[in-house]
C-alpha cells in the first residue's frame, strides 16, 4: 500500500493542462486502498439500526451493505424511520450526503402510514427496486432478472 503526503492532482486535456489541485478530503480514486479505506469508513452506517428477524438466526439483521449501496430493512414504519434518523446522524456526523431520489421505499407485507424523510429529503414509496443488478419487488417476482 502506497500513502502520500500533500497529494495533488490535475486534469489535461491534450496538450493543456489545469492547475495543480490539493486533494482535502477523502481517498485518491485508483488507489488500491481505496475500496478497503472506505469499507472501514462505512463499515458502522448500521450501528443503531433494530432491522428483521430472520428465521434460524438470533441477531437481527439491520440491511445489506456492498460499498456504497445499502439497504435498509425494518419491520415497521416507525422501525423504519428510526433507521432513516440513524443514518442521517451518521451521514451528518461525517459530512456525507446523501441523494434521496436514488433511494426508495418498497414494502412487502403492511402498509407504509407516512412519508419517511432522510436528511430532510423525502423517500420515494416504490413497487420494484434493483439492486447490484437484482431486481426486486414487492411480489418476490424475478422474472424481470432473469
Amino acid at each position: 500500500m502506497v500513502m502520500t503526503k500533500n497529494s495533488q492532482n490535475l486534469h489535461r486535456i491534450g496538450n493543456d493542462a489545469s492547475v495543480p489541485t490539493e486533494y482535502l478530503c477523502g481517498v485518491r480514486q485508483g488507489c488500491p486502498a481505496s475500496p478497503l479505506l472506505f469499507d472501514f469508513y462505512i463499515n458502522d452506517i448500521f450501528k443503531g439500526v433494530r432491522g428483521v428477524r430472520v428465521p434460524g438466526i438470533t441477531t437481527r439483521i439491520p440491511g445489506l451493505l456492498f460499498a456504497d449501496d445499502a439497504v435498509l430493512l425494518d419491520e415497521s414504519s416507525a422501525d423504519l424511520q428510526a433507521a432513516l434518523d440513524t443514518i442521517t446522524e451518521w451521514s451528518d456526523t461525517w459530512e456525507m450526503a446523501v441523494n434521496a431520489s436514488k433511494c426508495g421505499i418498497m414494502t412487502i407485507s403492511g402498509e407504509l402510514n407516512a412519508d419517511m424523510t432522510l436528511q430532510g429529503q423525502k423517500v420515494n414509496s416504490t413497487n420494484q427496486y434493483t439492486y447490484l443488478g437484482y431486481i426486486m419487488n414487492s411480489k418476490w417476482d424475478v422474472s424481470g432478472t432473469i
